[in-house]
C-alpha cells in the first residue's frame, strides 16, 4: 500500500501506511516503524481495529490530564472540610483610631491639619499606621473628639496681690533658682495668695518662671501665670518687669460653633450636593455638644460612612486631614505659646513624677506634665481624637462547620 497522505511530516510514520517497504532509501524510519503499521504488525494490529468513537480521557497515557466538569472532584487538599466553593470572601473589620498627641509637631503643628500615613515605617513623621490599608468596602465615622477650646492667648494681668507672692518669691529663693532645678512643683505662699510653681527657665537674657494660682485650695490648671526678670540671674533684689497671663479665648470654643467640615482628600464628597462650595468638598458634617468637665467636646458625625462598589473597592496609603469652620476657614492653634525650653525628655507624651516635697503628697505627677500645663507641646487638653470603621474584603478557605 503507497499513500501520500502526511508527507508533510517525515519524522514520523503514519499507522496506516506501508510506505516503509516501498521507499527506496527508508532512512528517515525508525527500526519499529513495522510495528507501527496497522498491516504490516506482527501484533495483528489490523484485526484489532473497531468502529467504537469513544474516547478515555481519564487515563494515564493521557499527559494533558483533562478532565470534564463532571468528572472532576477536589482531591489531595489539605483540609477535608472544604465546600464546593473552595474559597469564600468576608469582611474583616478594624477601627482606625488617630490621636493628635501622636504627630509630629514639627511637621503637624496644628491638630486640625494633618496627614496620616498608611504602610508607614518608624522613620516616617507621625501620625502614621504600620500597613496600608486596601480592599475596602465601606469606611464610617465613628467619633471625633476636640477640645472645647482650642485656641490660647497671651496677655498682662494686674492682679496686684499676684504680682506681689511671685516677686516675694523670688527675692527669698534666688539662690536656689539659679542654681538649678530644685523649685520646681514648689508650693509658696505670700498672705493670701498661694501659688505652684511649674517651670523656670533663661531665653533672650531674661529670667522667666511659670506658675499656677491656688484658686479653692486647688491649683487652676486653666491658667498659666508668669513673671519676667530682665536679667539671667536673679538677687534678693531682682524685680519682676513683666506679668503675663496664658489662657483660653472666649470666643473659641467648639460648641459655640454651628457646624464643622471634616476634610479627607482621599475620601469620597459624601456632601457634594450641598449649596456650600467647601460643604461640597467635605467627607462630613461634625455638630458640636456641650463641654465636658474635662473641657472636650464630642461631636455628632451623624455616623457617615462610605460604602464603595465591589468592583470599585478602596485603596489608602494616606488620610490628609483638615478641619474648617461652617464659613470653610481652617481652624488653627497658635503654636507660639508653646514652652519649648523643657528638656526633651519632658518633650514627649509621658507623665513626669513630682519630687518636690511641699506638693509630691497631694500631686504624684509634675505640673510640668502634659496633662496639666497648657503651654506643653503636647497638652493633653489641646488633643483631637478620630475613629473610623473599615471593612476590609479578605480571602478565606470555605469550611464546613462539620465534616
Amino acid at each position: 500500500m503507497y499513500s501520500n497522505r502526511n508527507r508533510a511530516n517525515m519524522g514520523s510514520t503514519n499507522i496506516r501506511d506501508n510506505y516503509y517497504n516501498n521507499a527506496p532509501v527508508p532512512t528517515n524510519f525508525t527500526e519499529n516503524s513495522k510495528e507501527k503499521c496497522l498491516f504490516d504488525s506482527s501484533q495483528n494490529n489490523f484485526s484489532n481495529i473497531t468502529q467504537s468513537n469513544e474516547v478515555e480521557f481519564d487515563n494515564f497515557d493521557n499527559r494533558g490530564k483533562y478532565y470534564l466538569k463532571q468528572s472532576f472532584k477536589n482531591k489531595g487538599l489539605l483540609h477535608n472540610n472544604l465546600g464546593e466553593n473552595i474559597t469564600n470572601e468576608y469582611i474583616d473589620e478594624r477601627d482606625i483610631i488617630i490621636d493628635t498627641v501622636d504627630r509630629n509637631i514639627v511637621t503637624y503643628p496644628n491638630i486640625f491639619n494633618f496627614t496620616l500615613k498608611l504602610g508607614a515605617t518608624e522613620t516616617t513623621p507621625g501620625p502614621y499606621i504600620h500597613r496600608s490599608i486596601n480592599n475596602v468596602k465601606y469606611v464610617k465615622l465613628v467619633r471625633v473628639v476636640f477640645p472645647d477650646n482650642y485656641l490660647i492667648r497671651k496677655a498682662t494681668h494686674s492682679i496686684t496681690d499676684l504680682s506681689t507672692c511671685i516677686q516675694s518669691f523670688i527675692q527669698s529663693k534666688f539662690s536656689e533658682l539659679n542654681s538649678g532645678t530644685t523649685m520646681y512643683d514648689q508650693l509658696y505662699t505670700n498672705g493670701t495668695e498661694s501659688i505652684y510653681i511649674i517651670h523656670h527657665y533663661v531665653s533672650d537674657s531674661k529670667f522667666y518662671i511659670d506658675f499656677f494660682r491656688e484658686v479653692n485650695s486647688l491649683p487652676n490648671y486653666d491658667i498659666v501665670y508668669q513673671a519676667v526678670v530682665d536679667s539671667e540671674t536673679l538677687t534678693g533684689s531682682s524685680t519682676v518687669s513683666e506679668n503675663f497671663a496664658y489662657s483660653f479665648y472666649q470666643d473659641t470654643q467648639i460648641e459655640k460653633g454651628r457646624y464643622y467640615q471634616l476634610h479627607v482628600d482621599q475620601m469620597p464628597h459624601n456632601n457634594d450636593l450641598s449649596t456650600g462650595n467647601s460643604v461640597s468638598k467635605s467627607y462630613s458634617l461634625l455638630f458640636p455638644g456641650r463641654e465636658d468637665s474635662r473641657g472636650f467636646n464630642i461631636l455628632n458625625a451623624m455616623e457617615t460612612d462610605k460604602i464603595f462598589k465591589f468592583s470599585n473597592l478602596g485603596n489608602f496609603s494616606s488620610l490628609k486631614i483638615e478641619i474648617r469652620d461652617s464659613t470653610g476657614e481652617l481652624l488653627e492653634i497658635d503654636s507660639s505659646i508653646w514652652n519649648t525650653n523643657l528638656i526633651a525628655s519632658e518633650k514627649i507624651n509621658k507623665k513626669i513624677i513630682n519630687v518636690n516635697s511641699t506638693t509630691s503628697d497631694n500631686y504624684k505627677h509634675s505640673f510640668r506634665s502634659p496633662d496639666k500645663y497648657i503651654r506643653h507641646q503636647l497638652c493633653s487638653k489641646m488633643q483631637a481624637l478620630f475613629i473610623f470603621t473599615i471593612g476590609e474584603v479578605s480571602m478565606e478557605m470555605n469550611k464546613k462547620t462539620f465534616n
